[in-house]
């Protein structure tokens, strides 16, 4: 990565998304697969990077995580985080 300047603004965007499913198959039986474990997954984390001068940079950002469960034995999970990170740099 080349060395950021001072006042570059950089936007920065991850995404990702999964879906994990384990079912069982009854060979005697005319049901539908079973699902057993597995979840779908998804994930959104944008951040803005600021660099002040050569000296302090700034970070916003935010993360997004969703975990949806395929069986009754799990429960639907949200988190979301954000915050400023100050980095000052020593020379």
């Amino acid at each position: 990565r080349a060395q950021a300047q001072s006042n570059d603004l950089e936007f920065i965007f991850d995404f990702s998304f999964s879906d994990n499913i384990t079912v069982n198959h009854y060979l005697d039986q005319e049901s539908l697969p079973q699902p057993t474990r597995g979840s779908k997954d998804i994930s959104i984390s944008p951040a803005i990077r600021y660099n002040l001068n050569k000296f302090i940079n700034l970070r916003l950002f935010v993360d997004y995580r969703r975990t949806i469960p395929y069986t009754t034995t799990g429960y639907p999970i949200t988190s979301i985080e954000g915050g400023l990170t100050i980095q000052v740099v020593l020379q």
